[in-house]
């Protein structure tokens, strides 16, 4: 590389890393003066801090905290702190006082180190963030101190019980629930409709794609149903009339006005899927070994109890290697078993 190149990438990644720290630090001292203005107006109360940003699924997974924290601190108000494109699953909560955003994930890491909240609590899993331009990467004291990280924090524990021991609270493994408005979602047919979910930021937890297009049309021929794909991106190819792909074309707010309508849910472990758990749709969930995890909960609540839906392991085989004929008939067995009611 010239030299005149090496010195242009030099300063631009200088530039870049300056650019960034100021961001985080004018945000930062914006945290400071809110907080400060925050308790003069209310000096009585107890102002708590929690630090989830991201993901969609560990946002929805770790609702029932909010209820543990009031009951842990009555004169509080809550302040959650996350990424802008998840205010919508909390910005309803009837227990969360404050909402801010985490423009910049530095900041985070500031507000960890030195905060202005009478209690502060990051629920961030060492290991699962990365942040540019500084080392280490994003860090969690408590997940040191808990000895819970991304090596091995699906152990013995599923995500709620996890934000449980960083927030030093019982372990709970209540269910979790979303508050969010309803919306009106316009769909191409009437009658009763199952979602598939089946992509996720992993690809190590994905189905694969030939085997959801052999799939769909044994469940269209077996059953009197729809089905509508949801999701970002990359769905599934069937040209079946009874499959809707919605892939990309929805809101998140609509996705989950969908999949709160639905009579099944069949997914991965992803987002979409703790969405499903909070509304208490029966559904079959296609895990299986993960990373260093031969198998794993990451559910509360309904879906841990298994009553209402399957969760699909085969410890030998990573989600991607279960046949279409195993997920047929474990769909077959946990949709048959449902009460009338629910199907």
């Amino acid at each position: 590389m010239p030299l005149y190149l090496l010195k242009y990438q030099i300063w631009k990644y200088k530039f870049q890393k300056l650019a960034f720290t100021v961001q985080a630090v004018i945000s930062y001292i914006e945290f400071i003066l809110w907080a400060k203005i925050t308790k003069l107006k209310n000096p009585k109360d107890q102002l708590v801090g929690i630090l989830l940003a991201e993901h969609l699924g560990d946002i929805v997974a770790a609702e029932p905290i909010i209820e543990a924290i009031k009951k842990k601190y009555p004169q509080s108000k809550i302040c959650w702190i996350a990424k802008k494109q998840f205010h919508i699953l909390l910005q309803n909560h009837p227990k969360i006082d404050f909402l801010l955003e985490e423009k910049n994930i530095y900041t985070s890491t500031l507000l960890t180190k030195k905060n202005p909240f009478d209690v502060f609590y990051n629920l961030h899993i060492n290991g699962t963030r990365n942040q540019p331009f500084y080392n280490p990467i994003f860090f969690n004291p408590a997940s040191e101190a808990t000895h819970l990280t991304v090596e091995n924090y699906y152990h013995s524990h599923n995500l709620l019980q996890i934000f449980s021991k960083y927030a030093q609270l019982e372990i709970v493994n209540d269910q979790p629930q979303l508050y969010v408005e309803k919306v009106p979602v316009h769909l191409p047919f009437k009658g009763d409709y199952w979602v598939i979910h089946t992509k996720s930021n992993q690809t190590s937890r994905e189905w694969k794609d030939e085997k959801w297009q052999e799939l769909i049309p044994k469940l269209l021929d077996q059953y009197p149903i729809h089905i509508i794909e949801i999701g970002m991106k990359n769905g599934i190819v069937c040209k079946n009339p009874k499959f809707h792909s919605l892939v990309g074309n929805l809101s998140l707010l609509e996705s989950i006005e969908v999949i709160k309508n639905a009579k099944f849910f069949i997914g991965i472990d992803s987002g979409p899927s703790h969405i499903a758990n909070a509304f208490q749709i029966p559904a079959l969930l296609i895990l299986g070994k993960y990373e260093n995890f031969n198998s794993y909960m990451p559910f509360s609540g309904a879906y841990q109890k298994g009553e209402i839906a399957k969760i699909y392991f085969n410890q030998l085989q990573s989600a991607a290697e279960h046949s279409v004929e195993e997920i047929f008939t474990a769909i077959e067995q946990t949709y048959l078993k449902q009460p009338v009611s629910l199907v």
